[in-house]
């Protein structure tokens, strides 16, 4: 992660496909090891963290030592909407049942008013 004061400070060489394919590569090459991602996931995988969990074994949720992370919830939403479970804790984090209606359509096709209006 780019920090104020590091030899990085400016640098910003990880797009999100760079980082899956390092976690990729990093997964061919050592198939039997624990491959963890953590501080700067939010950053530089933006949207592609839910693909990431698919060639790494965990990843750290919160906040951490030197920096903050995304809201806990968000990430055991996306760990349980890719179809993982959080070992040991199965039952701990089970989603309210609750019913989501679609959200109404104010402007655009099929109504009055015009889509950017």
């Amino acid at each position: 992660m780019p920090f104020d004061g590091t030899p990085y400070q400016n640098t910003w060489e990880l797009a999100p496909i760079r980082c899956v394919l390092i976690l990729a590569m990093a997964r061919f090459v050592c198939p039997d090891k624990e491959i963890r991602i953590a501080g700067g996931r939010e950053m530089h995988l933006r949207s592609l963290q839910a693909t990431a969990l698919q060639v790494a074994n965990s990843l750290f949720l919160g906040d951490y030592l030197t920096s903050e992370g995304q809201d806990a919830q968000a990430d055991i939403a996306m760990i349980r909407d890719n179809g993982f479970v959080i070992l040991g804790a199965e039952d701990a984090f089970e989603e309210p049942a609750v019913e989501h209606d679609p959200a109404i359509r104010r402007r655009g096709a099929g109504t009055e008013v015009a889509a950017n209006a």
